[in-house]
């Protein structure tokens, strides 16, 4: 009796064993629209390109929307950035020394102004040949609509959108309102 009982024993160890060793051979389950986005990139099956806002306070820059929270009437960053605050009048490789630096919320406006084409040269298109720019209007979005991609091959390091397959979903995203 106690040598069945030790056989049973040993066969649903080495079975435990065997599905715990094959089971990291399993295709992972694909993500979803209803996944997380820290889910969604983390997987490297799947590549999206994250929308970016141009921040006027702090800096100057891009910066993509899962890094901004809402603030009132303005968008800004979650945690502080780096800024210049100080100049030196010299220039090197074309751009001026920075001597003072600053850590910020960088931020801009939700309803705002921007400068956009509003003529174009005879025969011209969207293409850079414009004659005449207007300050106009602009809001920007806080809800964004963003497709995630199935990718092709496993490098995209070379060229993701030739990596890219077809859509596989959308998922949306919503800039939160800061803490």
């Amino acid at each position: 009796m106690k040598g069945l009982f030790a056989a049973l024993s040993l066969c649903l160890l080495v079975s435990s064993i065997e599905a715990g060793f094959w089971s990291k051979f399993r295709a992972k389950e694909m993500p979803t629209k209803n996944s997380s986005w820290s889910t969604i990139k983390k997987d490297s099956r799947l590549s999206f390109d994250e929308p970016s806002v141009r921040m006027e306070k702090g800096g100057g820059f891009n910066t993509s929307v899962f890094f901004l929270c809402q603030n009132g009437d303005r968008l800004r960053t979650i945690k502080k950035v780096s800024t210049c605050i100080e100049w030196d009048g010299r220039i090197s490789d074309d751009e001026p020394i920075c001597v003072k630096r600053k850590r910020v919320f960088a931020s801009t406006k939700i309803e705002t102004t921007r400068s956009q084409c509003v003529e174009y040269k005879e025969g011209g298109d969207n293409s850079g040949d414009c004659i005449r720019y207007a300050q106009l209007p602009t809001t920007i979005p806080t809800n964004y609509l963003i497709p995630v991609y199935k990718l092709k091959s496993m490098n995209p390091d070379r060229d993701l959108r030739r990596a890219r397959g077809t859509i596989q979903f959308k998922k949306s995203f919503r800039i939160p309102h800061c803490n």
